[in-house]
């Protein structure tokens, strides 16, 4: 059976979005940006908010320098108590949860799944020989060493997108969760909206411009709208995978771009 979780980035829209009707978890956090990780007050109430309900807490963390794993450590230092689940983007920041949180349960984040993220591979596709169709569908989870190093350390649930080439996730040893609608394309630090303004491109002062602006980008190659907010692209895919409840037990919906 596949159970569902609500995945926002802010206060407002877990209380606005929450349908415990609809929810069996909530994910909180950011994935993208080490200036939008959320405030331990913030993360604490949204744990709140979850026990108030008896439904599943995530907390989801981004790629981050030592300044982010700074506010992360601190953010753990107060919820390793609840033993919720860590969703981790960035090897660095696991190696700080193996050796000072090894109560919180681990889960492989949807950025460390490495595959062919470009949709323009759909313009092509159906003129490719079906061995290579097999191999732009899989990820570096089909290495086995690859698989073996996260048994070993602890890793239960890996996080995956839902492209529109259908990548192949069938394979045991994993709980998995597929994020829905939203699909991650690409992602930087050189974040074009980190002034104010949007006056050019730097790796200054963030003003958190992105809060409040969407672009779309479209080209005549691209096969879907593209969705900038803040550092990252996005496209929206609709469509669940034929065989969802066969590989995936675990749905995590953004009502919003999650950034």
């Amino acid at each position: 059976m596949v159970e569902y979780a609500l995945y926002v980035n802010r206060l407002e829209d877990l209380k606005k979005h929450f349908d415990v009707e609809k929810y069996q978890g909530i994910y909180f956090g950011n994935e993208f940006c080490e200036n939008l990780i959320p405030s331990v007050d913030e993360v604490l109430e949204a744990i709140r908010f979850s026990l108030d309900f008896n439904v599943g807490f995530t907390f989801t963390t981004p790629y981050v320098t030592n300044k982010g794993l700074k506010r992360l450590k601190l953010i753990l230092e107060k919820i390793s108590r609840f033993g919720c689940e860590i969703v981790f983007n960035d090897w660095g920041f696991f190696n700080i949860l193996k050796e000072f949180f090894s109560g919180l349960e681990f889960v492989m984040g949807r950025l460390l799944v490495k595959y062919p993220r470009d949709p323009r591979i759909l313009n092509y596709f159906d003129r490719l020989p079906k061995d290579t169709i097999e191999y732009y569908r899989k990820t570096n989870l089909t290495i086995d060493v690859v698989k073996e190093f996260l048994e070993k350390n602890g890793v239960k649930r890996i996080e995956f997108d839902n492209p529109l080439h259908q990548i192949e996730a069938n394979f045991s040893g994993f709980k998995k969760t597929l994020h829905y609608p939203y699909v991650y394309v690409t992602t930087t630090r050189l974040c074009l909206m980190s002034r104010d303004g949007l006056k050019g491109v730097s790796l200054g002062k963030c003003g958190k411009t992105c809060l409040k602006n969407v672009f779309t980008l479209k080209n005549p190659e691209m096969p879907i709208t593209l969705i900038r907010k803040g550092n990252t692209i996005f496209y929206l895919n609709q469509e669940k995978p034929k065989n969802l409840e066969k590989i995936f037990d675990r749905v995590a919906v953004s009502p919003k771009i999650p950034i």
